[in-house]
């Protein structure tokens, strides 16, 4: 299941397994039971571009509760909004977690905030219809 929210003010829920679309940061956010991904969809369904992927993981071990619990604890003196931009700026060392970025082929990554147009521009549109 996956939600789509037009602003991170929308009272974004990081409920564990559910993929949520922030189209203002436009960024993918899911969360899992003892790590989150946040790719940035800049480059979504662009051909020979990439996404930038963050996985973010506890530094410690959980005592109980899963990792949305651990991170919202976290994040009490952030929002989620200013920690999603100093990760797409380019931060990445954040005392108590662990931040690992991997690169996507950036065809390979959905994005529901990508057009046609902007297909057309990295030339996606002209692959497919070559090969079809």
């Amino acid at each position: 299941m996956f939600k789509i929210y037009k602003s991170i003010t929308e009272n974004v829920l990081l409920v564990s397994h559910q993929e949520n679309y922030i189209e203002d940061l436009n960024v993918h956010v899911i969360v899992y039971d003892k790590l989150m991904y946040i790719t940035d969809l800049t480059n979504a369904l662009k051909a020979e571009k990439v996404c930038k992927r963050y996985v973010i993981k506890m530094e410690d071990e959980f005592e109980n509760g899963q990792f949305s619990d651990q991170f919202i604890k976290w994040l009490e003196d952030w929002s989620l909004e200013e920690f999603i931009k100093c990760l797409l700026a380019g931060a990445f060392r954040f005392y108590g977690i662990c931040v690992t970025v991997r690169e996507l082929k950036a065809v390979n990554v959905f994005s529901p905030f990508t057009t046609v147009e902007s297909m057309r521009k990295g030339r996606l549109v002209d692959t497919i219809t070559r090969y079809s």
